[in-house]
């Protein structure tokens, strides 16, 4: 409930919906528990097919044109994957080099669709980690990306109960903010990860020694 507060009090809704997404698996994980390693593969064909979904998600977004879309920022976020799935498009294959997306962003040339619609005429990222991995490095960095999201399913298969419903929620958490922030190489990001990675793997070893002892 003390976390629940924190996150609604904060004004990253990125983290908000990381937060409302964990809740809403936490009876699909727990209750169904083969589910558990396919939510990493679920995640991995997303990140695959992502340039292919933003066009069709603004059609159906265009039919719920409300307040909360605008407040949330969410169409915004939508016009500037637009364009960061034109510029994809034009160097599929290996992308433009690590860090493109930000000069692409601040340069103008990711922003064209949201000017148009009234938005900045820059921006920093594509707010959408997928999308920032397929401009920096293409089909090629997609596939070693989503190869991992893939193995961390099949090693969630191999976990002790407790451990794997653990970082199956962790892993929905994580994925959903970075599909919807500013950049998934943030210090404050990769430091929160990696102390909630720890959390079930020290938990378990306590157990471990409780039950020894």
């Amino acid at each position: 409930a003390l976390v629940g507060l924190v996150v609604f009090k904060s004004e990253s809704q990125s983290a908000q919906l990381a937060y409302i997404m964990a809740m809403a698996a936490l009876p699909v994980v727990y209750g169904a528990r083969f589910v558990r390693p396919l939510l990493p593969g679920l995640m991995a064909a997303v990140v695959l097919v992502s340039p292919l979904l933003i066009y069709p998600l603004e059609k159906v977004l265009v039919n719920f044109d409300t307040p909360a879309l605008k407040q949330y920022s969410v169409l915004h976020r939508v016009e500037l994957w637009k364009g960061y799935v034109d510029l994809i498009a034009e160097k599929p294959a290996l992308g433009r080099g690590a860090k493109s997306d930000r000069h692409l962003g601040k340069t103008g040339r990711a922003a064209v669709h949201a000017k148009a619609m009234g938005f900045p005429d820059t921006t920093s990222s594509p707010h959408n980690l997928a999308l920032e991995i397929w401009v920096n490095f293409g089909l090629l960095g997609a596939a070693f990306f989503a190869a991992m999201l893939a193995s961390i399913g099949w090693m969630i298969s191999r976990m002790p109960d407790r451990k794997a419903a653990a970082v199956t929620i962790m892993c929905v958490c994580a994925f959903t903010a970075s599909m919807f922030h500013s950049s998934a190489l943030q210090s404050w990001l990769l430091g929160t990860l990696a102390i909630a990675f720890a959390v079930p793997f020290a938990a378990d070893v306590s157990q471990d020694d409780t039950s020894s002892a």
